[in-house]
């Protein structure tokens, strides 16, 4: 707890006010819009026709006609009524 006393102390301290608001005006001026607008251009919609849309959709993902997959053979029994 000793530590964390004296981190608070410098805080305090007119050197430490200084480093943690020159912290805060380079996160809120600079760090924040940057990433701001990088994520903003990252997530804008691509134009594309509806065969490059497809084309897209089958070379990056697995679909069921790329595998051999034989269907589960299950053999069921016929319940046979004893009423009869």
């Amino acid at each position: 707890m000793n530590d964390l006393d004296g981190i608070i102390k410098f805080m305090q301290s007119p050197l430490g006010r200084m480093l943690v608001n020159g912290g805060k005006e380079f996160f809120t001026n600079h760090l924040f819009p940057y990433f701001r607008q990088s994520m903003a251009g990252s997530m804008k919609p691509v134009e594309m026709s509806e065969e490059e849309i497809h084309q897209r959709a089958k070379d990056e993902f697995a679909t069921v006609d790329d595998f051999d997959i034989e269907p589960e053979t299950t053999t069921q029994k016929k319940e046979v009524d004893d009423d009869e």
